[in-house]
């Protein structure tokens, strides 16, 4: 999820308390040593709130997903029953995220990941054939 800093957008954001406070984490992988920006979960929580108030079909569908598997594992816990194990956890967060997307839009943002990800290599791969 990225925020485009239109003016109106951010003052909403600000005014749920967003901070727009960004730290520079540095990684070890088998391309080398590599660096991401990173915003806090509390930041991150409030756009997807803003962005499933303005109708967001993933915003919305990412909240269902995050909210059901929480509050599945919470209440698991509450009542003395196993917490789900990470395996159950995916599981639940993507099965929830997928119907509450459609098929039609699950397909259709695949393909958009799938583009920024190709589109964020440094070389570009030629046809492999």
């Amino acid at each position: 999820m990225t925020i485009k800093r239109k003016a109106n957008t951010f003052k909403a954001l600000q005014k749920i308390g967003f901070t727009d406070y960004i730290s520079e984490v540095l990684t070890d992988s088998n391309l080398g040593e590599r660096s991401a920006k990173l915003i806090s979960i509390d930041d991150f929580s409030r756009m997807i709130i803003y962005a499933a108030s303005q109708g967001k079909k993933e915003a919305i569908a990412l909240n269902m997903a995050l909210t059901k598997m929480s509050l599945t594992d919470f209440f698991r816990d509450a009542f003395g029953a196993r917490p789900l194990t990470i395996e159950e956890k995916r599981k639940a967060f993507y099965e929830t995220y997928v119907a509450s997307l459609g098929w039609e839009g699950w397909l259709i943002m695949d393909r958009w990941e799938d583009e920024i990800i190709l589109e964020s290599y440094p070389l570009k791969i030629g046809n492999m054939n």
